[in-house]
C-alpha cells in the first residue's frame, strides 16, 4: 500500500481550517497529522513529523519570513506550502528564497492544492511561473557561474544550462525541448548534476542554484 502524504494544516482561521481539512481528508493518498491554529508552529511540526506543512500565510505576517527557516531547522526534509497568499512579486521571491516550495493564493481552486500539495511533496515546486522567470531574470547566464574551488561544483556546460532550467521550474520534456536533445539524455544529465552536488531532489538542486551563488547576480 502507497504511502500517505503526511500533512499538518496551520492555520489561525478556523473556518478556512475546518473546511481545507474536509477537502483534503477526502483524498485517499493525503493523512492529516493534525490541524493547529496554535501560535507555536514549531512544535507541533516537532510533534507530528508531518511531509508537508500547510501554512497560512498570516502565521509569516505575524511571525515573520525567519519563521519558515526556524521550522526547516527544526524539521530536516519538510516540504513547505503557503497559502491564503496575496503577496507581492517581492515577498514571494523571499518565501522561495527562505525554503518553501509551493504558494497558493486566496483563491486558489481546491483540485489546483491537492495537486500542488502530491508535487510538492514528490520534489517538485508549485509556483506561478511569473516568479520563476523573475528569479531567473535577475541572474546571470550559466556563462557567469563562479569558480568556488569546490571540486563536486565541477559541472559541465550542459549540466549549467539544464541546472539553470530546472531553477526556472521547467520539467524534463520542457528542458528536452529547448535544448534539442532526448528526454532520456536530459535525465541522466540531471542525475550527474544531484551526484555532483550531492543532493537528492529538483527543489535542492533549485536552492543550491540561487543560495551557493552558482548563478551570480546581476548588479
Amino acid at each position: 500500500m502507497p504511502k500517505k502524504i503526511k500533512l499538518l494544516v496551520a492555520c489561525c482561521s478556523s473556518l478556512s481550517r475546518i473546511g481545507l481539512v474536509e477537502v483534503l481528508s477526502e483524498e485517499k493518498d493525503l493523512k492529516i497529522a493534525n490541524e493547529t491554529c496554535e501560535e507555536d508552529v514549531i512544535h507541533d511540526v516537532q510533534k507530528t513529523k508531518p511531509d508537508v506543512l500547510l501554512l497560512c500565510c498570516n502565521f509569516l505576517l505575524e511571525r515573520g519570513y525567519n519563521l519558515i527557516l526556524n521550522i526547516k531547522e527544526n524539521m530536516e526534509g519538510i516540504k513547505i506550502v503557503a497559502f491564503n497568499c496575496d503577496l507581492t512579486l517581492d515577498q514571494e521571491i523571499k518565501l522561495f528564497k527562505g525554503g518553501v516550495a509551493g504558494i497558493l493564493s486566496s483563491n486558489c481552486d481546491p483540485k489546483a492544492l491537492i495537486k500542488a500539495l502530491r508535487k510538492v511533496y514528490s520534489g517538485e515546486f508549485w509556483f506561478r511561473r511569473e516568479l520563476m522567470n523573475s528569479i531567473m531574470g535577475s541572474h546571470s547566464s550559466p556563462e557567469k557561474i563562479i569558480n568556488s574551488g569546490d571540486e563536486h561544483l565541477e559541472l559541465t556546460r550542459r549540466e549549467l544550462d539544464i541546472l539553470t532550467l530546472i531553477a526556472g521550474g521547467y520539467k524534463n520534456r520542457e528542458i528536452s525541448s529547448k535544448l534539442c536533445v532526448a528526454e532520456g539524455t536530459v535525465k541522466v544529465h540531471i542525475n550527474n548534476i544531484y551526484k555532483k552536488l550531492d543532493i537528492k531532489d529538483r527543489m535542492q538542486a533549485s536552492f543550491y542554484a540561487l543560495k551557493h551563488d552558482l548563478i551570480s547576480s546581476k548588479k
